[in-house]
């Protein structure tokens, strides 16, 4: 687990820690299209697999948050390698606000203060085709088409996983 917390303009970026993973787990189940039975996880499933980026090195897993409530989610991992990396598989927000544009400013905020306060400067998106706002939401980001490829689940032939990416500059290297 990698800990990191970040705040600006009242919204607050946290790890996510055993306190909070049935709140998280409720709004995963509310903002991510599915029910209980019909979602992937059962609560204890999330819960081990919470254990799993707990334990993890360089895991990365955020609400963000306004006031109280979590706006939405984060999951991701860190490389810190020559080019320090921040591979992101997951993040929903709680409305389609993505398509308005009202969420650019905070992804925005969070590359840029992870690359000048953390030398983070390689970010990348991992999205399904099945997710299409979200692919205009990372085009519309400066984010660049790196790799495409077909769907890991079989019963879904048709779907296909896209990964993006953008460089940024950073206080501890420059891109030339």
């Amino acid at each position: 687990m990698f800990d990191l917390r970040l705040e600006f303009n009242e919204v607050i970026l946290s790890s996510v820690l055993k306190d909070d993973l049935a709140e998280v787990y409720k709004w995963i189940i509310k903002y991510d299209n599915c029910s209980e039975k019909s979602c992937q996880l059962n609560f204890n499933e999330f819960c081990n697999r919470f254990l799993e980026y707990y334990l993890g090195e360089g895991e990365v897993f955020l609400k963000i948050s306004k006031g109280k409530d979590i706006i939405g989610i984060l999951k991701g991992r860190l490389e810190f390698k020559k080019n320090n990396q921040l591979w992101i598989r997951y993040f929903r927000t709680q409305s389609k606000d993505i398509v308005k544009g009202v969420w650019d400013e905070v992804i925005r905020e969070i590359l840029n203060r992870l690359a000048n306060e953390m030398g983070i400067n390689e970010f990348y998106a991992i999205v399904s085709s099945e997710e299409k706002e979200y692919l205009e939401f990372w085009r519309r980001n400066g984010f660049k088409l790196k790799r495409l490829f077909d769907s890991f689940d079989e019963t879904k032939n048709d779907v296909k996983i896209f990964i993006f990416g953008k460089v940024l500059a950073n206080k501890y290297k420059e891109i030339l």
